[in-house]
């Protein structure tokens, strides 16, 4: 799960008004001691410095949007680290800033800008931390940083932790650039396969000096000046290194790839022979077909008829009628209930209702005249409907006294109230999957502007009481806290306490449940009497654990109002809206040209990239987390070299376009553009699409993209 401490560096902000951007940051020591270096003194000018450098690439190159009376300390800091990331992409930029305000800067002044022309961007593993010092590693040597507040540099909950940021040169030593991210925790084979690299560089030393960090900063590779790269048209993808090739799904797109990956998984279904697996299970074996409904009911067992009257509400828990009675009980029930039709078949699951829809036009339907797929979506909702099995034919069948008793129901009327609880189950189970936490009403604020027939506010919260945690995957639960309802991804919710504390501890007790082979069977765990009691009070535990989590995600950015809801979540299920978006479809197709060899061509694009979506939005794990997929799937050097630099770009921007709960449901790309009024594009090999203002806007819209989605206000 997410980090137990904050993402973001733990600095200090002192925000003033500032030309062009809007913000400046005073280092001090957070908890009111004074620094114990010699640099303490001297890091007042460094910040000064840095704060004009940064309002003049700002000016220069309009990064992010002039700030406003809107920004909260968290956006303030963010284009902060926006326009710092593009000056460390553009250092030539310092060169400029020197030029252009020759009559402005000190001595000074020349001399930070001097140093920061040195500054090293990138990714470093913190390998040791003590007071005032840090030691970290870059795939360019292992630096000895001066931390002298310790503010400056993350605390990391984890040994060998990454963090994004910047090294600086700075009056002899070498000091950390705030704001750092914490990225996770590193990879100990990667650790071990750098440390590897440097020793064979002969480069494995710690360097305290200042000079060797500007002299290898220098020899990166950098963006250049401060003009935008020219256009350059979208790559091809690469081919396929040893040890995997372009599968057949290649190259499609949208319906023509679904069309195709259906037809194949049909025809996997029908000689694996694991449909007919399926249905033998949901049909029940008969050598005489049924004629009335009390014959369908005697070929249930007796604790399937329980349920059922317990259902209809005819049974309680004190009453113990005989199985001739029972069946007697639910046939007049039926019979005379009309009302209990109708709200059965208004709160029964999709899978259920489409088989009672099916047999309203005909006696019997058989089954085997559907595709496999069709048959995994259909259900048995007794005593309405039934799945029967005669001398090797599968049958859905409808008793004379049901099909009476529908007859009466206006079908199309109860079409339209499902359609209607459907749109707030979508939209609730979508903004649990995009938020982790919101408030109900604002639930219902998205449901209202998006439902084709909204339910009031009164109805709504019904419904959503109803319909939650309905055995279903990715759904949604309300949570009650301090007078106020939210609903919560159940990935957080206490429901999930259980199965967490299950998988995490009790391995071995968990009874493997394949009921019908459907995601949708319980987590089934057999404890003795001794084990009870410590699996109680760990369950305990854990859903304080959870609230703990939900309420961290309360407090964190909630000055974001959350996000529209994609249309594509009123349609189907959350996970897969997520996988439809333009982001992860690149990073399907790349894998669909390079699958690994020995895998299937038609799930494995699918699998890899729904894993990327659960990773990063339902466990909220971190970017090296959500990274570790490649190896985990076998995916690194699928270009022939270790770690594909095109798979790494598109499982970055996939990472990117994901909702995160941390920021409300909005993904890291769109805060980015939020922040900066424009909307990135990329090319199929994951890089950034570099667009002039005049140029046509990818969206499609016909405009210039200066007009379009590259106007910065």
């Amino acid at each position: 799960m997410r980090p137990s401490c904050d993402i973001r560096a733990t600095w200090n902000v002192v925000c003033c008004d500032m030309p062009s951007v809007g913000f400046s940051l005073t280092i001090h020591n957070g908890k009111g001691k004074p620094m114990t270096t010699a640099l303490a003194t001297d890091l007042g000018q460094l910040t000064e410095t840095l704060d004009s450098l940064l309002a003049y690439v700002n000016r220069c190159c309009a990064i992010v949007r002039p700030s406003s009376e809107d920004d909260s300390p968290d956006d303030l800091l963010m284009k902060r680290q926006l326009v710092q990331r593009y000056l460390w992409d553009h250092t030539t930029l310092i060169d400029d800033y020197v030029r252009a305000n020759p009559d402005h800067l000190g001595t000074a002044d020349l001399a930070v800008a001097a140093d920061l022309a040195g500054t090293l961007y990138g990714t470093f593993c913190l390998l040791d931390r003590r007071p005032h010092e840090a030691t970290v590693m870059h795939h360019t040597g292992i630096y000895v940083v001066e931390v002298p507040d310790d503010s400056l540099l993350p605390q990391a909950p984890m040994p060998h932790a990454e963090l994004r940021g910047a090294l600086a040169p700075y009056h002899g030593t070498i000091v950390p650039i705030p704001p750092f991210l914490l990225m996770g925790a590193s990879d100990p084979g990667r650790i071990d396969a750098l440390r590897n690299k440097l020793a064979g560089d002969g480069t494995n030393a710690p360097i305290g000096d200042p000079k060797v960090l500007a002299t290898r900063a220098k020899q990166q590779p950098t963006l250049g000046g401060g003009q935008h790269p020219q256009p350059t048209r979208d790559a091809e993808p690469l081919p396929a290194g040893p040890g995997f090739h372009c599968g057949p799904l290649a190259g499609l797109g949208g319906e023509a790839r679904r069309e195709a990956a259906a037809t194949h998984h049909d025809q996997d279904l029908l000689q694996s022979g694991w449909h007919q697996r399926i249905m033998e299970a949901r049909c029940l074996d008969v050598s005489d077909m049924p004629v009335t409904l009390e014959d369908a009911l005697a070929l249930l067992d007796d604790e399937w008829l329980e349920d059922i009257a317990f259902e209809m509400r005819i049974m309680s828990d004190a009453d113990e009628p005989t199985r001739e009675q029972l069946i007697g009980l639910i046939c007049e029930h039926l019979a005379s209930d009309h009302e209990a039709a109708c709200l059965a078949l208004m709160w029964c699951p999709d899978n259920q209702f489409r088989l009672v829809d099916l047999l309203m036009g005909v006696d019997q339907l058989s089954l085997d005249s559907l595709s496999p797929s069709e048959v995994l979506q259909l259900h048995p909702l007794a005593p309405y409907v039934f799945m029967l099995s005669e001398e090797g034919a599968h049958l859905a069948w409808m008793a004379p006294e049901v099909r009476a008793v529908l007859s009466t129901v206006n079908l199309d009327r109860l079409r339209s109230a499902r359609r209607r609880l459907t749109e707030v189950r979508s939209t609730a189970r979508g903004m649990a999957t995009m938020c982790g936490v919101i408030r109900a009403s604002q639930v219902y604020d998205r449901y209202r502007r998006q439902a084709t027939d909204p339910l009031n506010r009164h109805q709504f919260d019904i419904a959503l009481r109803e319909q939650q945690g309905d055995d279903q995957r990715d759904d949604y639960m309300l949570w009650d806290h301090l007078d106020r309802t939210y609903v919560v991804a159940t990935e957080i919710s206490d429901a999930s306490a259980p199965m967490r504390v299950a998988r995490e501890s009790y391995t071995h007790n968990i009874v493997d449940c394949e009921a019908l082979g459907s995601s949708e069977s319980p987590l089934v765990v057999g404890l003795s009497e001794d084990e009870e009691d410590a699996f109680g009070k760990a369950v305990a535990q854990k859903e304080a654990e959870l609230e703990h989590i939900r309420c961290g995600l309360l407090a964190h950015d909630r000055h974001l109002a959350p996000p529209e809801l994609p249309a594509a979540m009123l349609q189907m299920e959350p996970i897969q809206a997520l996988c439809e978006l333009d982001a992860l479809q690149a990073l399907r197709s790349f894998v669909d040209a390079h699958v690994p060899d020995g895998e299937d061509d038609y799930t494995f694009a699918d699998t890899f990239v729904r894993s990327v979506v659960v990773s990063a939005t339902l466990m909220a794990e971190s970017y090296n987390e959500t990274m570790d997929l490649i190896r985990l799937y076998h995916m690194e050097g699928c270009e022939g070299t270790d770690f594909s630099d095109s798979l790494g770009r598109l499982v970055t921007n996939a990472y990117n376009a994901l909702p995160r709960w941390e920021l409300n449901g909005w993904s890291l790309e769109q805060n980015t553009e939020r922040l900066t009024g424009r909307r990135r594009f990329f090319a199929p090999d994951g890089t950034v699409r570099a667009l002039a203002k005049d140029d046509p806007c990818p969206c499609g819209s016909g405009k210039a993209y200066g007009r379009c989605c590259g106007n910065l206000t």
